[in-house]
């Protein structure tokens, strides 16, 4: 038995801390609304972290964002996407993944 694990934060410190505890396990950085112009950090915490994947609130995902996240060479998990339309927008954004308390949205949608 195997299990898939992805810890996620919006706090760095969080992240270098279960990262020194476990080198292989998958961490992924939040980004909520005021934090995008932070771009050159979130860059560096990337390869510092050897974080797995970017996870931007849904708000800020746009064609210029996510193709400016696809640079750093991560995943990128949209949170939190609770409404079919932003479900049918973040599939033509062809982001990798989305965090939602729906979801509904995702097997009505398939």
């Amino acid at each position: 038995f195997t299990s898939k694990v992805l810890i996620s934060s919006t706090f760095p410190k969080v992240l270098k801390k279960i990262r020194a505890l476990d080198a292989n396990i998958d961490l992924g950085l939040v980004i909520g609304k005021g934090e995008l112009h932070l771009l050159p950090i979130i860059h560096f915490l990337t390869r510092k972290l050897n974080l797995h994947s970017i996870h931007p609130k849904y708000v800020l995902a746009n064609a210029l964002t996510v193709n400016a996240l696809r640079k750093l060479g991560k995943e990128i998990h949209v949170w939190t996407v609770n409404e079919p339309h932003e479900f049918e927008r973040m599939k033509k954004l062809n982001v990798d993944g989305v965090f939602t308390d729906c979801p509904q949205i995702y097997t009505s949608h398939e």
